[in-house]
């Protein structure tokens, strides 16, 4: 509650309080990183991109990888910034095939969905 209220009363810069994006600095070169992977991974990246960058959901709530999995979003903020920390970014790393991958509590199943 007490953190609601601190975002409430702290100015958003593209979805994010200042102090978060002085946080995130330090992923600046992995964030690069997946940038220049979007075009490579999703169809229609720069909208992917857009949506990352303003925290946002496309009014569709679908994103399409270039291999065909289509992604449907449920509309939380933080959906686009899923997708992109986990096919992008690769924040939970590598999965070779033939892994077993558990994922517990998958919020919109986004890591499940890149191990595929």
């Amino acid at each position: 509650m007490l953190e609601n209220a601190y975002r409430s009363s702290t100015r958003l810069i593209a979805g994010r309080t200042p102090d978060r994006i002085l946080q995130n600095l330090r992923m600046l070169p992995s964030t690069m990183f997946g940038l220049l992977q979007a075009p490579l991974l999703f169809r229609r990246p720069f909208r992917l991109i857009r949506h990352y960058v303003g925290r946002t959901t496309p009014t569709d709530r679908l994103l399409e990888t270039r291999q065909g999995l289509r992604i449907h979003l449920s509309g939380d903020q933080d959906d686009v910034v899923t997708v992109f920390l986990n096919f992008s970014r690769c924040d939970y790393g590598e999965v070779r095939p033939g892994s077993v991958v558990v994922d517990v509590g998958g919020h919109l199943g986004a890591f499940t969905l890149f191990a595929i």
